[in-house]
């Protein structure tokens, strides 16, 4: 994901969103390696300090990484953060997908995917997503609920994509 970045979007900083919990610890510091900073928090744990964190770095000029279904699932359901964030930061979301030609898939609740090394990576950027700071709950829900449309749409066609071959 950072790569990707760095390579599309230049020596932008970037962050991430981690868990606070000893897992996320390990992948900070693998973010770390690649110059991207670490925002420790989930949707069960230190949730609101981690979305003021996240609004002050998006509005200091780093782009913000989150992966969309948080830290217990469901499996790629996309939780309300992500909108929060750009309602909050006044910055709109990109949903961007990632499809490896070869990857290992470890057996977690969230089926994580590794890229095998010298793999084919299709990376496919969504439209910019405008959320209005004056949106109400009803509107960031409907926000999320296509999102998420669009994202499950995207990794169906990856997937299939991806079998074909």
């Amino acid at each position: 994901m950072i790569h990707a970045a760095k390579k599309f979007c230049g020596d932008r900083p970037a962050a991430v969103l981690t868990s606070p919990s000893e897992d996320g610890e390990i992948l900070a510091g693998v973010m770390k390696r690649f110059e991207a900073e670490s925002v420790r928090g989930s949707s069960n744990k230190r949730s609101t300090a981690a979305l003021r964190e996240m609004v002050r770095v998006v509005k200091g000029g780093t782009d913000m990484f989150i992966t969309p279904d948080g830290p217990r699932g469901p499996r790629y359901q996309l939780q309300a953060g992500a909108v929060k964030l750009a309602q909050l930061s006044k910055c709109p979301l990109m949903p961007v997908h990632f499809t490896y030609k070869s990857a290992w898939t470890l057996k977690t609740w969230d089926g994580l995917v590794i890229p095998k090394p010298f793999t084919k990576v299709r990376v496919t950027f969504g439209e910019l997503v405008v959320v209005e700071r004056a949106a109400d709950e009803a509107t960031l829900e409907s926000i999320r609920e296509e999102l998420q449309i669009s994202m499950t749409a995207e990794a169906e066609r990856s997937w299939e994509e991806n079998t074909k071959n």
